[in-house]
This record gives C-alpha cells, structure tokens and sequence, in this order.
C-alpha cells in the first residue's frame, strides 16, 4: 500500500509539473515566440520523455506542443487539472 502511495504521489508531483509549464507557456504563445518560449517547450519535453509512452500526462504534453497554440494548451491545461484532481482524490481516499 506504502509503495502505491509513493506511485501516486510521483503522478501527481509529475502531473503539477505539467500543469505549471503549461500555464507559465500560455501567454507565450500570443506574445513573440523568443528564448523564454524555447525554454518552457524544452522543459515539457524532458518532463513528456520522464513518462512511459502512453501515460494520460506525456500525451497531453504532447498535444499541447504539436501544434503550439493557445487552444491546445489551454485543452492540455484543462485535461491536467482534471487529473490532478482524480490524483489527489486517490490519494485522499486511497482508492486507485
């Protein structure tokens, strides 16, 4: 049970990871797309290729950058705060 708890708390660590670049990358993408963009993308890539192939937070980092636009990410922000919420429910209740 111990080590369950531990799985789901590194979900959930991942999953706010995610959702913070993602919400730091938003207004970006209606502003110039300079350094600071790159940096956020790059840091929402390395944080995608941590998560095995498949895994509800890679694919909406991956939909929130291929194509990089508003839409997109606010759809892959959304999708986050969705599982995060589930993740802090499992925790809470210890369900998984």
């Amino acid at each position: 049970m111990h080590e369950q708890r531990e799985h789901l708390l590194e979900e959930l660590r991942k999953a706010e990871q995610a959702l913070t670049l993602l919400k730091e990358l938003e207004p970006h993408l209606t502003e110039s797309k300079g350094k600071e963009l790159e940096g956020h993308v790059r840091a929402l890539k390395q944080l995608a290729q941590s998560l095995p192939e498949g895994h509800i937070v890679r694919l909406e980092i991956e939909s929130a950058l291929e194509p990089s636009n508003v839409a997109t990410v606010s759809r892959a922000r959304s999708a986050l705060e969705g599982e995060i919420s589930s993740l802090q429910g499992a925790l809470r209740y210890g369900a998984t």
